[in-house]
């Protein structure tokens, strides 16, 4: 290869490198900005269900007040039976969700990768034909992919967190669903019950 080829091919490795770098770290900033978003998405998700429940045990408080109005002998089941019993399956799922976050943690450890040493690469060039100038942009270069792989790994610690916070709201849609689900169904029969006196 010659002298003018390889100081091509070192100008085109320092620049492509650059141009790798400033892009895994846009990437891995994106990646920081989707996890604050998800982490933003999960509170929102834990307000509503909390909002829901306490919905809930509004309309079952209101239920057992209706059920006393309807039924004056009513008022006596009714008042013994009161239970001012929130639930608290929000406390569970949180439980449930560390816990599995715990275990995928465990599983996808994340493992370094590994920079091979000069030693271990073959080197395509004579170093004997380059200046001072082409060697320093050659270690610059190395530097780069050095940094790049650094980046890389963060976006993979990065990936993990997405994957916890993603499962999470997997999670808790479902029981936010079904809670939605009941509190519609008590809130129509609460205005059918309304309605018939």
């Amino acid at each position: 290869m010659s002298t003018a080829r390889i100081k091509e091919v070192i100008e085109d490795s320092k620049a492509s490198a650059d141009r790798s770098l400033a892009l895994a770290e846009r990437t891995k900033q994106t990646g920081i900005n989707t996890v604050e978003n998800l982490q933003h998405q999960g509170e929102q998700l834990k307000r509503a269900q909390d909002n829901v429940d306490e919905i809930l045990y509004k309309q079952q408080k209101a239920a057992r007040h209706i059920a006393v109005i309807d039924s004056i002998g009513g008022w006596v089941k009714n008042k013994f039976s009161l239970r001012r019993k929130k639930r608290n399956h929000v406390e569970e799922d949180n439980k449930k969700i560390k816990k599995e976050a715990k275990k995928i943690a465990k599983k996808e450890r994340i493992v370094p990768m590994k920079v091979k040493s000069d030693a271990e690469m073959q080197e395509p060039i004579d170093y004997d034909l380059l200046d001072a100038d082409d060697k320093q942009d050659l270690q610059h270069t190395n530097d780069t992919v050095e940094k790049i792989s650094d980046v890389v790994d963060g976006l993979k610690e990065i990936a993990l967190i997405q994957s916890k916070e993603l499962d999470e709201h997997n999670q808790r849609l479902p029981t936010l669903k079904k809670t939605l689900r009941k509190a519609e169904i008590n809130t129509d029969i609460q205005v059918r019950r309304i309605s018939r006196q």
